[in-house]
């Protein structure tokens, strides 16, 4: 028998287990005297700490110990005497997981530690190795849902504690960049996920047109060489110096100084299109995205003031025709992204376009200042925002739409229910844009939730079924959200942030064969951002009020009786819900 920590302090004690609690251990054998076996360690911190090994009935400790991590963070354990201490170099037990550790000869004491945050230990003595019979993680969703993927932790539940990166079958031939919460990039290679503590990234195919946005053949000096293909703007007389290139948050960046005395008002920046051609080609009534690094690496914005990124409309010769411009964020030493989304309007004549960064001079004064650029982008022919920043040395680059499925596709019942959490890029009137879909390998059968084109709003569909909702509430670019999805014969429903959007009572749904996350079978309709959450429940159609719970900042108790927030605030579980044992 086996007791299961429900503590919330640092206790030691010998108690006996309840009687549901007990666990079917096959080739494991706890050492107890009478109804007792385990110590109880729960509040691991990132201070180590040790307690006594449990040692009911015999001296010294039996040869084997069994730890489970019965919290949300890993942990690190180390066995020795009374002063034994852990480490994040010891031995890992991850979240949710349980494992078998055979400690030296004398040891009478474990030391636990964590990286960051706080977990829960549970120690049991014994002999044998199996493990079998660990319980649900108290992270995981309640009524046993067969997946449930929390990206933005790192958590990964699939009947067990699983690896994303078996989970998950990611198609895309080509780099992806994304941040994380602190605004750090990372990149991964073709056909891996791209996951931070923002979550899983999945975008549509973009191209940056700016041949070299990592500014190659910058050379420094006063004045020193530009990037190949860049051109510096200075109507104002000042002198220049390219201070040099690095890396920022994960961005490479070049750094170019402004100095001297202006000789009246006017702009200094940097072109980065321009030198050696007429620009990019392009024409009127398209739409492209402008984007690209910002911050004041020295100096002082003393008799400057707006910032302003734009772009030029010229001739396919390179006349110029007209300007789209946006005034971004004021400089700071801390590095920003800046956007300019336009349409471009000159007319017939309008054949290619060029970007540009400038700061405004105010008059003929002295000025000192130091812009930081790094990785301008220039995105079209039909964008309107700004994609994940692709990187370039001497020729445009497109990277390639993320096609992500589930590798082992449960199997799937006639009712089943979907909970998707996401937030996407896109602004409102864009793009149909698919948080989670599960199919039979097309869009003709599906059911899915999505953010629907036009309006923004929160969205569920089930062909075949009698549900076809577009009628949830508007959702913002970036703005976080959750949606969930039943069906069953005749009896589906749609749940977006805690209200019943839509019910039908007609219809069957499809058998679903295929579970993709943040796309449909198609290649345009990608979520544009980040999935924090995806869980599937294949065989049950769970209550229309557990769909508001899990949409909500709600709680729902998981099989082992304990409870986790589906938006991080905590809310009681409905009393209509039914509860089950914990084993």
């Amino acid at each position: 028998m086996r007791w299961l920590v429900l503590a919330a302090l640092l206790v030691i004690g010998l108690v006996g287990p309840p009687a549901e609690a007990q666990i079917p251990q096959t080739g494991w054998s706890p050492v107890c005297a009478g109804a007792v076996c385990n110590a109880i360690i729960a509040t691991v911190s990132s201070t180590s700490s040790n307690v006594a090994l449990p040692n009911p009935g015999s001296t010294p400790p039996p040869p084997n110990a069994r730890v489970c991590n019965t919290g949300a963070i890993a942990m690190f354990v180390n066995f020795g005497g009374s002063s034994v201490v852990a480490t994040t170099s010891s031995a890992i037990v991850y979240a949710g997981a349980c494992a078998n550790f055979s400690p030296p000869p004398n040891a009478t004491f474990i030391a636990a530690i964590t990286a960051s945050s706080t977990t829960s230990l549970e120690v049991e003595v014994g002999s044998g190795n199996s493990i079998s019979g660990r319980r649900t993680p108290g992270w995981v969703f309640a009524f046993n849902p067969a997946v449930d993927f929390r990206f933005s932790e790192g958590l990964y539940w699939q009947g067990a504690i699983t690896d994303v990166g078996s989970a998950l079958t990611v198609s895309r031939a080509s780099t992806r960049y994304c941040d994380d919460l602190a605004g750090n990039w990372i990149s991964v290679g073709n056909n891996l996920p791209c996951i931070t503590n923002k979550g899983l990234s999945v975008w549509e195919s973009r191209t940056n047109s700016i041949r070299n946005s990592t500014m190659q053949g910058a050379v420094a000096g006063t004045p020193g060489t530009l990037p190949t293909h860049w051109a510096l703007t200075n109507n104002v007389g000042l002198s220049t110096s390219v201070i040099g290139t690095g890396t920022q948050n994960g961005l490479s960046y070049i750094d170019i100084r402004f100095f001297g005395t202006a000789s009246g008002s006017g702009v200094i920046g940097a072109g980065f299109e321009v030198a050696d051609s007429s620009g990019i080609p392009a024409s009127t009534g398209q739409s492209w995205a402008e984007s690209c690094f910002y911050a004041l690496a020295g100096g002082s914005l003393t008799n400057t003031n707006t910032l302003n990124l734009g772009i030029d409309e010229n001739t396919a010769a390179g006349a110029f025709v007209r300007q789209d411009v946006t005034v971004q964020a004021a400089l700071t030493s801390s590095l920003q992204r800046g956007s300019n989304n336009v349409t471009l309007s000159g007319g017939g004549t309008v054949g290619a376009i060029t970007g540009w960064l400038r700061l405004n001079v105010t008059g003929a004064a002295a000025v000192d200042v130091t812009l930081r650029i790094g990785w301008p982008q220039l995105e079209g022919t039909n964008i309107a925002f700004a994609g994940p920043p692709i990187p370039t040395t001497s020729a445009a680059v497109t990277a390639a739409a993320d096609a992500v499925t589930l590798t082992n596709v449960p199997a799937w019942g006639g009712a089943y229910t979907l909970f998707a959490k996401g937030a996407s890029a896109a602004p409102i009137g864009n793009n149909f844009n698919v948080l989670l879909q599960v199919d039979q390998g097309s869009n003709s059968n599906r059911s899915l939730v999505y953010r629907n084109t036009g309006n923004g709003k929160g969205s569920a569909l089930v062909t075949g079924g009698g549900l076809n909702s577009t009628a949830g509430s508007v959702i913002a670019a970036n703005a976080t959200t959750t949606l969930a999805l039943a069906a069953a014969p005749s009896d589906q429903a749609y749940a977006q942030a805690g209200s019943i959007i839509a019910s039908s009572a007609a219809g069957t749904p499809p058998v679903p064969t295929v579970v993709r996350i943040g796309s449909d079978s198609g290649t345009a309709a990608q979520w544009n951002g980040y999935i924090q959450r995806v869980a599937l429940w294949p065989t049950t159609r769970l209550p229309n009020s557990v769909l508001q719970t899990i949409t909500s900042a709600g709680v729902v108790a998981n099989d082992n009786g304990e409870r986790y927030a589906a938006n991080d605030d905590e809310m009681i579980l409905p009393h209509d819900i039914p509860k089950r044992k914990i084993w």
